[in-house]
């Protein structure tokens, strides 16, 4: 279950339908009904999309070497999955992000779940990641 101050409009989540699980965007419209008496949706109905390199591509990163990936819209910024003990399991221990900012290399940043980036991206850009 996600926590209520992880929520943003515009982010996905997985959201329980019948079951199984539907990606969906949160909107305005389910935002307002996740906090009313509506029976229609339910914050705990929602849970994490976990992140993967199939996640990453979707959302416009390229792969550019091993296991680093850099979106065309943020040049200096680089998402890699750690490795723990060579392990390839890229859950093992989540997603790194790097951030290089004119020659300045920001500390690692952890994460895990899509809205995370999401969050940082548009902490970022002020875009949302699409």
């Amino acid at each position: 279950m996600i926590q209520t101050n992880e929520l943003r409009v515009g982010n996905y989540y997985n959201r329980k339908h019948g079951k199984g699980w539907t990606r969906t965007m949160i909107t305005e419209e389910i935002m307002g009904k996740i906090f009313s008496d509506s029976n229609e949706y339910a914050l705990d109905d929602f849970e994490n999309i976990e992140l993967s390199s199939e996640i990453l591509k979707e959302f416009g990163f390229e792969k550019i070497i091993d296991n680093e990936y850099l979106h065309s819209s943020l040049s200096n910024y680089i998402i890699a999955k750690h490795k723990v003990d060579e392990q390839e399991d890229e859950t093992a221990d989540g997603w790194w992000l790097w951030l290089t900012i004119n020659n300045v290399e920001i500390p690692q940043i952890n994460i895990s779940c899509l809205h995370q980036l999401q969050l940082i991206f548009f902490s970022l850009t002020g875009d949302n990641l699409k």
